[in-house]
Order: structure tokens, then C-alpha cells, then sequence
């Protein structure tokens, strides 16, 4: 029967059972309504759907809701009450974690949820009294909801259930959009072949066939082909980020120094060819970071000891962040400053390319703000 006389009676049973009635457990579910201005710019592109959102508030009231509300501000009272929440001292909480949560979470002026993976990750952990008792699914959907809850807008794609993804998720960046998006090369375009000048006039190739793919949420380049892929837009004074690691050879195990793994990243690009005038950030394992003026002069300082410091092993994944602005350059890896290019002879906007040179390397969360 799905007549409203059947429909109500089981709801109320199931509040009932659940131990929530009179507490967050509303009917009908509707998408959280999300006010314009708390909605998050490095997020423009949106990691959920409405209707994701939707399940996962139901499942957020069926897992989450006897220690945990929606609903800004904390209910104390109300816990005492509905005997909501966990026991701390003799009391019981309930915590709040809409609004800002995720957002205000921060420990050592860090911030706890810097991507979409570590809300998974904690969530991962819960619910309190049996954390087998649901899957990746459920949870996945339980973190869309949270994004909800806490400001993020909705896209037209589903969060999918695998780390790696959600690792390219950035949350915690105001003013950033996506320049790869993890989902396809929209905003990106393709330069392949070695000595050539753009077709037609030349042998270069715009397409990415058996170079670039995407997986999981990565950009993989399989480096067979010099050349690089490229900002559709143009920068001048921006900040870059991205994160990247190289796959070592089968068998690798030399020491570390001696891999060198091939990239770059060349910026204030405005003619193509291979290789075009610009400044390249060098994508060397050893020499990561390094400034070379490609047919231009600049001057530089490297800090070689501040890099073996801060570069992770082959394999590993490392966080790059590269800043143009009143005409300097200046590059860190994992945190640590390693080159600054004080003077360059680029006036105007230029592509920022992505190089691939007989390497595989991965690229994920590479995003921009214009400064």
C-alpha cells in the first residue's frame, strides 16, 4: 500500500525506532537550501548532486543523528531531553557539523578538512557503535550531505566512492577554480611533437590519444611523446597549485638522487612550439622547482638543500605551489620555498603548460587564482 494513510504511521515508527523523533529527522527530505554567500569559489564546479545530497541526509539522520545535528548550534538542552548524543564527563553533547564545521575545524592554524577525502576518511571511523555497519556507499553519500550542510554547492556529477577522487577535492582555497577537473580535459588543451611548430603549418598534434588519460580522478601522462598540455586560459599574476608523482621504472631501486624522472611547467607561454620561450619550473625529481629562462634571461636563486628536505620519495605524491606576481616567481614544494625568480622579461599573460618527456607522471587538484 502507498497510500498517505500508510506512508505517515511508518515514518513515525522508524523516527521512533531510530531514536529520533522530535530531534533532526525531518519528512519529506528536501535539499538543504544554502545561502549564496557562504558557498565556496574552489568548489565553483561542485563534488555532489542534489540528489546525492538528499540520500545522504537521510542516512546522516539514520547513522549520524544521535550524536551529531545539522542545525547550527549546539543542543545541550535538547540532548538531555531526547537522550541524543555521547557521554562526556557525566553530560552528553551533541556536536554541530553544518555551517562552518568544516571549514572552522583547524589544529595548529591548519585546517582539519583540506579536501573532500579527509571528511571520508573521519567518517570512515564512525558510526560509533558499529563502524561496519555501513559501506563506502552510504558514507560517500553522508559526506555529499555534509558538503551541503556546510555551504558547498552541488554539481552535476555524483561523489564517486574512491579516495584517490576525493584526494583531488580541495576545499579549503577561496578565489581557486579547477584547471583540471578530474572528470575530462574541458579547459585544456594539447601540444605533442618534438622540433614541430603548431599544425598546419607544422607537425604538431592537439590530441591527447596514448599520452594523457584520466583515472580516478588523476591526470596521467605517459610521457612517449614530448610536448605538454596547456591552460586554455592566459596568466599573468596567478597562484598555482597541483599535486604530481612520478611512477618509477619496474624493478626500480637506485638510490634516489640518480632518478630523474622528466617534466616541467612552463609559464607565460604565448607561442607554442617544443620547446617555447618561457620560464620553466623544472619537473626533475633531483632538481624539482629549479627556474630555467627557455630563450629568455632571468635571474634566480635555488636552494638545493631546502629540496632535499622537502621532496617525498619516487612514488609518492608532492604538493606544488608556484606564485606570479609583480614579476616574480616564486616556487615551493610540500611547504618549502625552494626557487625565486626575481627578475624575467614576461610582461603579458601567457598558458601555463604541463610537460610530458618520457616519464610517467600524475598530475591531481590542479587548480588556479588569479592574484
Amino acid at each position: 500500500m502507498t497510500t498517505g494513510s500508510t506512508r505517515r504511521p511508518f515514518v513515525l515508527i522508524l523516527a521512533g525506532v531510530l531514536g529520533l523523533a522530535g530531534a533532526t529527522l525531518a519528512f519529506p527530505l528536501r535539499a538543504q537550501t544554502v545561502p549564496a554567500a557562504t558557498t565556496a569559489a574552489a568548489v565553483s564546479d561542485g563534488y555532489y548532486t542534489v540528489d546525492q545530497a538528499i540520500r545522504g541526509k537521510f542516512q546522516f539522520n539514520r547513522h549520524c543523528a544521535y550524536c551529531h545535528t545539522d542545525r547550527p548550534g549546539a543542543m545541550s538542552a535538547d540532548s538531555q531531553k531526547s537522550h541524543r548524543g555521547f557521554e562526556v564527563g557525566g553530560g552528553r553533547q551533541v556536536m554541530n557539523l553544518a555551517g562552518t564545521y568544516l571549514r572552522s575545524k583547524k589544529y595548529d592554524g591548519k585546517v582539519m578538512y583540506p579536501s573532500v577525502y579527509h571528511i571520508f576518511n573521519r567518517v570512515e571511523s564512525m558510526p560509533a557503535n558499529d563502524v561496519k555497519s555501513i559501506g563506502d556507499g552510504i558514507r560517500t553519500d553522508i559526506v555529499a550531505y555534509l558538503l551541503q550542510a556546510n555551504g558547498f554547492p552541488p554539481g552535476p556529477r555524483e561523489l564517486p566512492a574512491t579516495p584517490e577522487t576525493m584526494k583531488a577535492m580541495p576545499l579549503d582555497e577561496p578565489g581557486f577554480s579547477s584547471v583540471f577537473n578530474g572528470r575530462d580535459f574541458a579547459g585544456m588543451k594539447f601540444f605533442l611533437g618534438p622540433n614541430c611548430v603548431p599544425a598546419p603549418d607544422g607537425c604538431g598534434n592537439g590530441a591527447p590519444d596514448g599520452i594523457y588519460s584520466i583515472r580516478d580522478g588523476v591526470l596521467v601522462c605517459t610521457g612517449r611523446v614530448h610536448g605538454y598540455w596547456y591552460t586554455e586560459k592566459r596568466y599573468l599574476n596567478f597562484t598555482l597549485r597541483f599535486e604530481y608523482r612520478y611512477v618509477p621504472p619496474p624493478n626500480w631501486s637506485e638510490d634516489e638522487a640518480t632518478f630523474s624522472g622528466q617534466s616541467g611547467y612552463h609559464i607565460f607561454v604565448t607561442e607554442h612550439g617544443i620547446w617555447p620561450k618561457a620560464i620553466e619550473i623544472q619537473g626533475r625529481h633531483y632538481d624539482v622547482l629549479s627556474p630555467i629562462g627557455v630563450g629568455s634571461r632571468i635571474k634566480l636563486t635555488d636552494d638545493v638543500e631546502a629540496r632535499r628536505r622537502a621532496r617525498r620519495p619516487v612514488g609518492a605524491w608532492n604538493s606544488v605551489e608556484i606564485v606570479s606576481k609583480n614579476g616574480e616567481v616564486r616556487s615551493s614544494l610540500n611547504g618549502v620555498l625552494l626557487s625565486v625568480v626575481s627578475e624575467h622579461p614576461f610582461k603579458v599573460p601567457g598558458h601555463v603548460a604541463f610537460e610530458s618527456q618520457g616519464t610517467e607522471i600524475q598530475w591531481r587538484s590542479v587548480r588556479i587564482r588569479e592574484e
